[in-house]
């Protein structure tokens, strides 16, 4: 979890556990991003496992947790000079005793042009079938040249072993004629064994941004293209896929309407698409919210859960449930300053309760289970 304070990213995880039903939640510092000072007079420095960790921590099969930072590393060449480059991120291992590993860092390595890995990994890892861990970066990817400037590029598709054999599996191309879409989202790993995700824009003329698949072997398929109206446009949380076997994201503006302001939508492994619920930038509507730029979780009682981060009564969000039919219920309005400016993906706990990691302040919320 990595938190936000007057500009300055905190790198620290934090696990927590409750002891028994009722009782206050013990928190404990697992790990803490060190930085490496190089001027002590300006305090100036850097990173070297990275900084700004991304997404959840995935525990993988070997008991292992897994997850990128989105910023940092030193790959030997980003810090020292002679400097050719910044460095774009890391992919870490995290043992339960607090050990950290950097299995890669996005910048140089192996290959022979900045960012030809990708640049700036977006949300955490996910676990294939075949023991590798796959995920996005928003930039970069293959064909940049040797000089490429930081956030170029159109993202990429990677896997990597648990000890750190990477492989770039797709680049984005960003020429006009592309019509794949650009940054793409965190993935998730569909019961097919195939990985599914969305990029938040495009290169393509009147595509607002693309739902695609894609497979071990980086064979990409593009199921959807968003237009903005009427299907919603700039899917930048991912998916998720539910109990029904189909696949759920949010857009964060578009929809049926010109008034439209984002929308929760369905899309079928086959690529048949469907707007449940669009959000409204009318006056009085907007007390559903507006934008939705976070993750949806389904529930135990199978609906779908997620968070705007405008609107509601005090225009910074509102907590949401949607059924699989499209029924709309808002929760909670997210009210300066007690929850000032948004939550992450929401998080249920196994006495149904839910986790609301709040943007600012630092912490973490309950709100009551699903009824």
């Amino acid at each position: 979890m990595w938190n936000v304070k007057n500009g300055i990213q905190f790198l620290t995880f934090l696990l927590f556990a409750v002891r028994a039903v009722g009782q206050t939640p013990t928190f404990s510092q697992l790990y803490s991003f060190p930085m490496t000072v190089t001027n002590t007079t300006t305090g100036n420095g850097y990173w070297p496992q990275g900084y700004s960790p991304q997404g959840p921590l995935l525990l993988a099969s070997d008991d292992n947790f897994y997850s990128t930072t989105s910023l940092g590393g030193d790959d030997g060449q980003c810090h020292n000079p002679p400097t050719t480059h910044a460095c774009g991120g890391t992919v870490f291992q995290l043992t339960p005793a607090g050990k950290l590993t950097v299995l890669h860092t996005f910048a140089w390595g192996s290959i022979t042009a900045p960012y030809a890995d990708g640049d700036t990994p977006n949300g955490g890892l996910v676990e294939g079938p075949d023991g590798y861990l796959y995920g996005s970066a928003m930039y970069g990817g293959a064909g940049l040249g040797s000089n490429p400037a930081p956030g170029s590029g159109a993202g990429v598709i990677f896997r990597i072993s648990k000890t750190g054999t990477f492989q770039n599996l797709h680049t984005f191309c960003s020429g006009s004629t592309c019509t794949e879409g650009l940054t793409p989202s965190p993935l998730v790993l569909g019961l097919d064994g195939k990985f599914y995700g969305t990029t938040a824009t495009s290169a393509e003329s009147g595509v607002k941004g693309t739902i695609f698949r894609i497979n071990a072997s980086g064979v990409l398929e593009t199921l959807h293209k968003f237009a903005g109206l009427p299907d919603g446009g700039s899917s930048t949380a991912g998916l998720i896929q539910g109990s029904d076997c189909n696949f759920y994201g949010t857009t964060s503006g578009g929809g049926p309407a010109a008034n439209s302001a984002g929308t929760v939508f369905r899309i079928t492994p086959g690529g048949v698409y469907t707007v449940l619920y669009s959000f409204s930038s009318l006056s009085g509507s907007q007390q559903n919210g507006t934008a939705s730029d976070w993750a949806l979780v389904q529930a135990s009682n199978g609906k779908l859960y997620g968070a705007t981060n405008r609107g509601g009564v005090y225009g910074y969000g509102k907590v949401f449930e949607v059924g699989l039919d499209g029924t709309f219920r808002k929760l909670v309005d997210l009210n300066k300053p007690a929850t000032l400016g948004g939550v992450f993906t929401l998080l249920q706990a196994s006495d149904g309760n839910w986790a609301l990691p709040l943007q600012w302040p630092e912490q973490l919320a309950r709100l009551g289970g699903p009824q």
